[in-house]
């Protein structure tokens, strides 16, 4: 609440959405119509950058129901007799709420329904678990009765194709009860009730594709290119073992593809995992290998939209899945390791507070604190310096590390600790925006022409810099000369 600034893709979306709803036009393009329509509807009645925070404080409110909604799903399945222990919950809930990739869905209001779509799938798995597995023990093979089997597998793939035309990504939550008897059975079989809702999975993704070509064909908009499929198995598995899998086993801190620190965890990890699993269940050498390749596969599972597309960025924003997986694997085994009840009790604490700490930290340090400074300065540039004759502002984008200096923090993935003015299609909406909210016009706004360029040598005529009807706005200076 007390945060103002427009976020890179915020500053685009805020300004250009009232030209024929072009930001429903983007998300459509990309298979997300929900989100569409709602994003079309946020940034409709939002009037100045201030009202942005309020979908932010939305956000924080949806994160608060999306921890509710995970808590109560993995305590259903406790009292279903599936073992997970007390503080494996917590911890699993209190780095849900304090992940990456929550920050960034609070911090930047074009994520804002990216929780309702965890909510969606969180439920959806459920009732997918409920229609497949009967009372008794999970860790067996069973069926549920048939009464209420075909209602509730019935709403879980609405709720499924509903999930995927909101965000992809939080998808593969369907599977996490599922996902849950397979790291605790240990013995690496599939029981029926998995095969069953495997199936399910990639048979509501088909149903999902054929509606997603038919949205584009009633819409009349083209798709995007990041929607392409991507058919390369070596390549795709290297990029998910090189930044995905590898930001996961390093839980809530940054993964540095420089750093021989970070690069050293997954795999130490992974080492230690494989160690633990064949000492604690030694003689069962084939048990284990379809264990640990199970395993594997469950991972690929959960970061699937991703994988099968042909994009290889792999942003903070869509590990949350990947990340619960692996975490609760590796609670798993911390919680199997510490068998005193006070001592378990005492790491939670431990644990709870470290990640809700961590989490708090990132948001100040890294969003709201940085971009607040950016947008203070380029406001109070604006306000200083436009007139009623400006027709013209050269805008100088920002270093990638422009926060260096101010706060000693560096880029990250998801534009986190990166100015947004770094982006070369945010400057042009945060100016006219700023102008149009300065002189009550939007014309005023309109009308204005901003060149964004990289640095003041590609300045194409010098005597531009000089001349009264153009504002210079040279961020890299600013940044580095303007205290906190």
């Amino acid at each position: 609440m007390t945060s103002e600034y427009l976020f890179t893709d915020e500053a685009f979306m805020f300004w250009h959405q009232p030209e024929h709803h072009l930001v429903f036009k983007i998300f459509v393009s990309i298979g997300r119509i929900l989100s569409a329509c709602v994003k079309d509807w946020m940034f409709g009645v939002s009037r100045t950058i201030a009202d942005i925070k309020y979908i932010r404080l939305c956000s924080v409110l949806l994160c608060f129901l999306a921890t509710l909604s995970l808590s109560y799903v993995l305590r259903r399945l406790q009292k279903k007799g599936l073992p997970f222990s007390d503080g494996l919950i917590y911890c699993t809930v209190a780095f849900f709420a304090a992940s990456l990739s929550s920050l960034i869905f609070i911090g930047w209001a074009v994520c804002t329904d990216f929780f309702v779509a965890t909510i969606l799938s969180l439920f959806a798995g459920l009732l997918l678990y409920e229609s497949l597995v009967k009372g008794g023990s999970p860790l067996e093979q069973s069926q549920a009765p048939k009464q209420g089997r075909a209602l509730k597998a019935g709403l879980a793939i609405l709720m499924g194709i509903a999930v995927l035309f909101i965000y992809q990504t939080m998808y593969p939550f369907i599977l996490l009860p599922f996902y849950g008897v397979f790291l605790l059975r240990k013995d690496g079989r599939f029981t029926r009730g998995m095969l069953a809702a495997l199936l399910f999975f990639f048979v509501v993704l088909g149903v999902y594709y054929l509606l997603f070509q038919w949205s584009l064909k009633a819409t009349g908009v083209s798709s995007a290119n990041r929607t392409s499929l991507g058919f390369d198995p070596l390549g795709r598995l290297s990029f998910f073992i090189s930044f995905p899998l590898n930001q996961a086993f390093n839980i809530n801190a940054f993964f540095f593809t420089r750093s021989l620190l970070s690069q050293a965890i997954m795999p130490v990890l992974l080492l230690a995992w494989v160690l633990y699993t064949f000492f604690t269940r030694r003689g069962q050498a084939m048990a284990n290998i379809r264990y640990l390749a199970g395993m594997f596969a469950w991972w690929m599972l959960g970061y699937l939209p991703q994988l099968i597309a042909q994009e290889s960025f792999g942003p903070y924003r869509t590990m949350i899945v990947l990340s619960i997986m692996v975490f609760l694997m590796i609670g798993d085994v911390v919680f199997t390791l510490v068998k005193e009840e006070q001592s378990r009790r005492i790491l939670t604490a431990v644990v709870v507070l470290i990640l809700l700490i961590r989490g708090g930290y990132v948001y100040k340090n890294y969003i709201a604190d940085p971009l607040s400074y950016e947008y203070r300065i380029v406001r109070g540039v604006i306000r200083d310096h436009y007139t009623a004759g400006t027709r013209e502002v050269v805008f100088i984008l920002s270093p990638e590390n422009g926060f260096q200096s101010a706060f000693g923090i560096g880029p990250q993935k998801d534009e986190l600790g990166m100015p947004s003015t770094y982006k070369d299609w945010a400057p042009e909406g945060l100016v006219k925006q700023i102008v149009t909210e300065m002189t009550g016009s939007r014309a005023a706004g309109e009308a204005l022409k901003v060149d964004v360029l990289p640095s003041l040598a590609a300045v194409s005529d010098p005597s531009l810099l000089k001349d009264p009807k153009v504002l210079v706005i040279d961020m890299p200076t600013l940044l580095r000369q303007t205290p906190r």
